[in-house]
């Protein structure tokens, strides 16, 4: 199985509340790609840290309330960094571009993987 065109993501903000997407930019290009509606994202793996003590939950997902679609949540404490590797990579809904979800706060993330047709 051909694991699709290999892509890096990333969002950094100040206050992310009411969510931000991931750019996703395909291996060896600045430019992001816009995710079509029968292109699939699969996380291999996440970095996410704060600056700034957010206080509040942190959410990596398709759909911050829907289960099964968040690849990482938790609380991150003032200038920490969580990461996670997936064994099996972690998939979201087609046409759907993964989004970090937390409160005031600085954070930024990055997330790895491949991108596939439905």
């Amino acid at each position: 199985m051909s694991r699709g065109m290999e892509f890096h993501g990333e969002v950094k903000s100040a206050n992310a509340s009411g969510g931000i997407a991931f750019a996703l930019y395909p291996s060896a290009t600045k430019t992001a790609h816009t995710l079509k509606p029968g292109e699939v994202v699969s996380i291999d793996s996440l970095a996410v840290s704060s600056v700034a003590a957010a206080g509040g939950l942190t959410t990596v997902g398709f759909d911050g309330d829907a289960a099964g679609e968040r690849a990482f949540q938790g609380y991150l404490a003032q200038h920490y960094v969580a990461t996670r590797d997936f064994k099996t990579p972690h998939q979201g809904p087609a046409g759907v571009v993964p989004a970090l979800v937390s409160p005031a706060g600085n954070v930024a993330a990055q997330i790895h993987g491949f991108i596939t047709r439905a």
